[in-house]
């Protein structure tokens, strides 16, 4: 069991994540890893009682734990999930307008998820626990949607719920058949380039799994499970356009196709989101839950880290203060110099860099 302590501002020394709690309240409570084997005690989090008597879960090293994705918080019976996906890593696409040039981005996809088991797929670093795998469509059992790492731009679990789905973000090198086969002409609708689209899309496959159509499809049963499982309403697309389920329903010839028309996902789908995303601002949760501390003072110490954190990259990777931190290819070509530097982690430091110093002018700002 972890016993909740009272929150001072010196756990800001050393804890990188913060996820509040919306259900459970009580002074002791367990937190689980959920494996295909069972659950198993996690004891590496903090939970601290906030300014509004809210419950904030906080991790010192939460990189060495992303493999999870998700870990979950039992407490007199009752269980919340805790999202290890931070804010910071979506902030970039998760607001999206639908009129973006789909070209040139990634997309959103729904997986069903398995128990992972296979020694292939080594390089997966969810092998042994619940993972995505994509649905089998009608003349494609088992589509492999990552062939390799090396073909992934960005990849982000945004929401998951062990055993039911993975909603996740993906974007590759060539996204060109990524586009044809899951979103622009899917057989099997299961993607979107935006969130308000995706989430139409698993209630239009949860509703079908009731009366009167009783769709046998796995997928129907998993958004089903999956909707319920993160506490989804449908007011939150209320006005959306319809997707393909809905289409093909009414017998429109061109079902398969993305809609014409699709509107911009509502403030409130975008609240919902972030009330289910971790942060690596403090600060910036308590925009999205209010009087969990001084947000004012808190931004100046998280701006104060930022800067700290930024001088530490240069001075460590020797970028002389000539080069703009957000100057990546620069930065990288001087980072390079260093023998144990890897372009890869190089640039996703630079990444979060950016979007932690985005996060926090927001803040400064009072929006997200």
């Amino acid at each position: 069991m972890i016993t909740v302590r009272p929150f001072t501002m010196s756990v800001l020394d050393k804890a990188k994540q913060f996820f509040a709690l919306s259900t459970i309240a009580s002074d002791t409570l367990e937190i689980v890893r959920r494996t295909p084997a069972g659950d198993d005690p996690f004891t590496d989090a903090d939970v601290w009682r906030m300014d509004n008597g809210q419950l904030i879960v906080s991790m010192n090293h939460p990189f060495h734990h992303l493999r999870n994705l998700v870990l979950i918080a039992k407490s007199e019976g009752v269980e919340e999930i805790i999202n290890l996906e931070h804010f910071e890593k979506i902030i970039e696409f998760y607001d999206r307008s639908p009129d973006v040039n789909t070209s040139e981005v990634g997309v959103f996809v729904f997986c069903k998820s398995e128990p992972i088991y296979d020694p292939a797929l080594e390089w997966r670093c969810d092998n042994t626990l619940y993972g995505a795998r994509t649905y089998d469509t009608p003349s494609v059992k088992n589509p492999q949607l990552v062939g390799s790492v090396d073909d992934i731009i960005m990849y982000e679990p945004v929401l998951t719920v062990p055993a039911l789905g993975h909603l996740i973000y993906i974007h590759f090198h060539n996204d060109e058949v990524l586009r044809r086969d899951f979103v622009d002409n899917a057989e099997l609708p299961i993607s979107a380039y935006t969130l308000s689209e995706m989430f139409k899309v698993l209630h239009e496959w949860a509703t079908v799994a009731d009366a009167p159509f009783n769709n046998t499809d796995p997928i129907s049963s998993d958004a089903r499970g999956f909707l319920n499982a993160i506490g989804f309403d449908e007011s939150l697309i209320a006005g959306q356009v319809d997707m393909q389920i809905a289409s093909y329903l009414k017998g429109k010839t061109n079902a398969r196709l993305r809609p014409t028309g699709v509107l911009p996902a509502s403030p409130e789908l975008l609240h919902f989101v972030r009330q289910r995303m971790s942060f690596s601002s403090l600060s910036a949760l308590s925009l999205v839950h209010p009087g969990l501390v001084d947000t004012a003072q808190v931004l100046r110490e998280e701006q104060r880290q930022l800067y700290i954190g930024i001088h530490k990259f240069r001075e460590f990777y020797k970028v002389g203060l000539e080069i703009p931190i957000n100057d990546d290819e620069r930065v990288i070509e001087q980072a390079l110099k260093i023998e144990i530097a890897n372009r890869p982690y190089i640039l996703n430091q630079l990444r979060m860099f950016r979007n932690k110093r985005e996060v926090l002018d927001r803040v400064a700002n009072a929006r997200l």
